[in-house]
């Protein structure tokens, strides 16, 4: 919203500016015509003394006439470059829509981890995916650089399960801020396959949409490891 209102006020300075400068140029213009005039009845008459002095009037006036058109241009060089600067926020903007709405399967990813968690010898799945949701949760939020000491028995729970997909904790902590990201067209289309998914990311990894470049891997790693665990 910041980048919108900024791109908002810019472009109320430069519609103000170029308004003034048309202004000015219609009268330079007028300007212009009339000293034309002048000149035309000073050849006439052949009154080169004041012919001189229209002659001169009318540099003058051509001068301050090609200023205010170079100070136009740059009006609307900032204009376009302002312009630019939209459409890469609109498609920035969609582009993560349409990343965000694979979050949906690190929900999948946290449902398998909750079954192999209770396969763990004297685990509660449910209990221990309650502490460790906790534990990033508080991390997240109060933007500390390391989880709560008590937090650190359900972590290495949590690690033991994602010990052989290659996805770390740091990379899991991306997938659970992605989790969290509130909108509801944030959210996949039930009639994708997986392999469609990971196709659509491997676009994503060419050119990841801003901000999000550091999702894109752990979410290719969590929709692997659902495709191992839950369809294979």
């Amino acid at each position: 919203m910041d980048d919108i209102n900024k791109f908002k006020r810019k472009l109320v300075v430069m519609e103000s500016q170029n308004e003034i400068l048309g202004r000015n140029l219609d009268i330079m213009d007028q300007e212009r015509k009339q000293i034309l005039g002048y000149l035309s009845e000073d050849l006439t008459n052949e009154d080169w003394n004041r012919g001189l002095e229209n002659f001169e009037k009318h540099v003058n006036n051509s001068d301050r006439m090609v200023q205010m058109m170079k100070d136009q241009n740059k009006i609307t060089q900032d204009t376009l470059s302002t312009t630019r600067g939209i459409l890469k926020l609109l498609e920035n903007t969609h582009a993560n829509t349409e990343f965000l709405r694979y979050r949906d399967w690190v929900a999948e990813l946290i449902e398998e981890i909750i079954i192999r968690l209770g396969k763990i010898e004297n685990v509660n799945g449910w209990d221990a995916w309650a502490n460790i949701s906790r534990a990033f949760s508080i991390k997240l939020k109060s933007k500390k650089v390391d989880f709560a000491q008590d937090a650190i028995p359900y972590l290495q729970l949590l690690s033991k399960v994602l010990d052989k997909t290659g996805i770390t904790l740091e990379e899991f902590e991306f997938l659970m801020k992605m989790k969290w990201k509130s909108n509801s067209n944030f959210h996949l289309e039930e009639s994708q396959t997986i392999e469609e998914v990971l196709e659509e990311l491997e676009q994503f990894l060419k050119s990841p949409p801003d901000g999000l470049q550091d999702y894109v891997v752990p979410l290719m790693k969590a929709i692997y490891v659902v495709k191992t665990w839950r369809y294979d």
